[in-house]
Parts: structure tokens; sequence; C-alpha cells
């Protein structure tokens, strides 16, 4: 699949910390997201594009690191020994944190990409006829 940016670009010129190894998961994840939303106008080319990209990037790692921490604790909030006790928590569901993310997907490439054209000088986030 194309992506918008590679892991040098990610690590060099956005200052990106992400290092394991799904870093190459996240970029084509977050490309397919810009793909979807600019109807496959955007370019590797475009700079606002990139930066949107790794923006992306960091916030779909940030979720998924949440959901991971999610399934580890099965969201509990504290335990006792004496006279056992068990409390869980009331961290998001994986399926509240998939809403939550795709809406924070959204804002972030409206934010970046909401005033950028494409080489024909069509908006990129332009639905209609084009």
């Amino acid at each position: 699949m194309k992506t918008y940016i590679d892991v040098n670009y990610y690590k060099l010129n956005y200052n990106g910390l992400i290092g394991n190894s799904n870093l190459n998961n996240l970029i084509i994840e977050a490309s397919r997201h810009i793909k979807k939303h600019t109807s496959n106008r955007a370019t590797s080319e475009i700079e606002e594009v990139k930066h949107c990209c790794c923006v992306l990037v960091d916030k779909i790692n940030e979720y998924q690191e949440q959901k991971e921490k999610n399934n580890k604790q099965r969201n509990v909030k504290s335990e006792s020994v004496g006279k056992w006790s068990k409390t869980y928590g009331d961290s998001k569901s994986n399926l509240e944190l998939d809403k939550e993310l795709n809406n924070e997907i959204c804002e972030i490439i409206k934010l970046y990409l909401s005033d950028v054209t494409d080489k024909n000088g069509i908006n990129l986030l332009y639905r209609g006829d084009a």
C-alpha cells in the first residue's frame, strides 16, 4: 500500500518517539485514513500530508497502547488481600476507544488538511464531483 511517510521521515524529520516494530503498521494505518478522507488526492509531496500522517501515527499508537493496557488489567483498579477485595475501574471499553479514536482521526485530518489543495487546486477534503 502507498504510504505518505516512511520510518526515516517519522524519526528524523518529525522527531517521532515510537521505536517499536509496529511502526510500519502504524504508518500504513495512518496513510489509509488519509487516503480515505482525501479520496486518494493526497500525495507524499505535500508537507502537510506528511505531518498529518506523523500525528496520526502517534494518536493511533496512543490508543493501541491503551487497548493493550485494558486487556492486561481487565479494568482492575485495585486489589486487597485481607478479606479479599477487587475493585474494577471505569476504563473505556475497546469499542469506546475505537469510536473515540475515529473521531480524533477525523479532527486531526480536518485540522491539518482542511486548507490544503491537490495539484489541480481541489481541496483535499472536498467530497463533491471533481
